[in-house]
């Protein structure tokens, strides 16, 4: 069991209650900022910008920018798109998402 993928969250009304784990995949806000993280480093690593990869992407580029901050879940669809532009497979992106920095 990898243990990054997990946040110790307190139940609501508990204040006793312990810290409870659940997987990022659970918690949507989280996933969505994992995703733009991993984004905003694959578009880094391949010397894009944020415009570069809304052209290479076809994806509109206020879209990219919510995308990397989390703040839109993208379709699936989307993600196919996005990994076009990045040059990557889909799996590239969702794969190993983490609560990193």
């Amino acid at each position: 069991m990898v243990y990054s993928h997990y946040a110790l969250v307190q139940s609501a009304g508990s204040g006793d209650a312990p810290p409870v784990a659940v997987p990022i995949y659970e918690d949507p806000d989280r996933a969505s900022k994992a995703f733009g993280r991993r984004v905003r480093e694959l578009r880094a690593r391949e010397g894009l910008s944020q415009d570069g990869l809304a052209h290479t992407s076809g994806i509109h580029l206020t879209s990219i920018g919510r995308i990397e901050r989390g703040g839109r879940e993208p379709r699936l669809t989307t993600i196919q798109k996005l990994a076009n532009g990045l040059g990557v497979e889909p799996g590239e992106l969702t794969d190993g998402l983490d609560d990193g920095p």
